[in-house]
């Protein structure tokens, strides 16, 4: 443990990032679920509705639809009440999705930029 504590979250939501781009989905809950408990001690609001929203997301992936709803809800309330709309409203696109998940990290097939193009997983 380092002593910025901002710090240590931030290392540990790049190590879940990392995890669950490898197909680790359990070390990443650990870090992000971790991430997300130091952001709201510290009071660090829009990075924890960001940290929520990830660890909300990486649950839906594991196919923990019923504990993924209330952290991504959380993250959406923290987001509104921010003001920050786009993020707000990507989150209010996945719980409207069900158990059909948003993939937004394929590349696009008809040529808009890279991360821009959404592709659906059915799970």
């Amino acid at each position: 443990s380092i002593r910025n504590r901002g710090g240590e979250a931030g290392i540990l939501m790049k190590r879940a990032e990392v995890a669950e781009r490898r197909g680790d989905l359990e070390a990443a809950l650990l870090d992000y679920e971790t991430a997300a408990r130091i952001y709201e001690d510290g009071g660090a609001r829009p990075l924890h509705a960001r940290a929520l929203r990830e660890w909300g997301t990486a649950l839906r992936k594991a196919g923990r639809q019923e504990e993924a709803e209330p952290i991504l809800r959380r993250a959406l309330a923290l987001l509104e009440e921010l003001q920050l709309d786009r993020e707000a409203a990507e989150v209010r696109t996945v719980l409207s999705l069900g158990s059909t998940t948003l993939n937004l990290d394929e590349r696009p097939r008809y040529g808009a930029p890279p991360g821009r193009s959404a592709r659906l997983d059915q799970s």
